[in-house]
């Protein structure tokens, strides 16, 4: 039979969509495999991509089982409505990966790897590390940015000298 929207038959379409997921799978392997080498990225990342790893299996059976059956629409109809939930897996793994990669540029910074002679750098490093780990302090970073550009307007100097360095 041929997909009507696509104008594909349908066994390709199957084929090249389970090469994709396959890819997928490959790919989450490997990054499980990966993390284990580094505490502080399994720490951030393995209940991320176990997530994704459970539903990446529930919705390969899901697909698998729809086509032995000859793709029922109720199995199809599961199956469209359930990669909402991988893509959101895959979305919180990817937001993990950015924790870890703020944590490490943290660490940097704390070491004096990144940033200018002067320290300028490793504090704007830190303060934006800071607003990645830590939304709820970032509120009040925002509060405080404010208050020193309302100060820059109106020329006030003593607030821009106690406010916090500029964002990167």
């Amino acid at each position: 039979e041929t997909a009507v929207r696509l104008g594909f038959a349908m066994p390709t379409i199957v084929r090249t969509h389970s090469a994709f997921v396959w890819l997928t799978v490959a790919i989450l392997v490997f990054s499980l495999l990966t993390i284990r080498k580094n505490a502080d990225a399994h720490k951030l990342l393995i209940r991320p991509l176990k997530r994704f790893s459970f539903v990446l299996v529930f919705q390969g059976a899901i697909g698998y089982l729809q086509y032995f059956l000859g793709v029922p629409i109720g199995l199809v109809a599961i199956h469209v409505a359930t990669s909402v939930a991988v893509w959101l897996c895959a979305l919180d793994v990817y937001w993990a990966s950015r924790h870890f990669r703020a944590a490490r540029v943290s660490r940097l910074a704390g070491l004096g790897r990144v940033g200018a002679a002067d320290g300028l750098a490793q504090e704007q490093a830190k303060s934006a590390v800071g607003a990645v780990l830590e939304p709820h302090k970032s509120r009040a970073q925002a509060r405080s940015y404010r208050k020193v550009f309302d100060c820059r307007r109106s020329g006030s100097r003593t607030a821009q000298i106690a406010g916090p360095g500029p964002l990167l």
